[in-house]
């Protein structure tokens, strides 16, 4: 099995979201799509993914995420802080702008952005994409 991050628990106002669905409008799909591009990029630039991958979009509360077959590398964009809580009982904290590895066993707990945040995962994350994008469209 490949590593990947199992979510505990969803936080609110966390979704998936990218650079959104272009030229769709004639049938009736809205773009929808990343809150703020310019953090989205920066998240993925810090993970080693393309500008317009997607991410994690935060904006009331942040999730619980552990990582499964680690090692898995993650981002944080925007005003966003997380606490890294190692299988071992450790914790240190993860500030915005700035990467963490998680390994198997370990979880992150995302807080509540000062704004819209994202955390992206090196890789990419793998959703099926519709219309051209894995945005989600509330």
């Amino acid at each position: 099995m490949s590593p990947h991050l199992r979510i505990e628990s969803p936080g609110l106002g966390v979704s998936i979201q990218d650079r959104g669905r272009l030229g769709h409008r004639r049938i009736g799909v809205p773009r929808s799509g990343a809150l703020d591009p310019l953090r989205l990029a920066a998240a993925n630039g810090l993970a080693g993914n393309p500008a317009d991958a997607a991410a994690l979009e935060i904006t009331l509360a942040g999730p619980l995420l552990q990582a499964v077959g680690g090692p898995i590398r993650v981002a944080l964009g925007g005003p966003l802080d997380a606490v890294l809580e190692a299988a071992d009982g450790t914790r240190c904290p993860v500030p915005a702008w700035s990467t963490a590895t998680l390994h198997d066993g370990d979880r992150l707990r995302v807080g509540a952005p000062r704004g819209v945040g994202y955390l992206a995962v090196a890789g990419g994350l793998r959703t099926p994409p519709q219309l051209g994008s894995r945005a989600t469209y509330a």
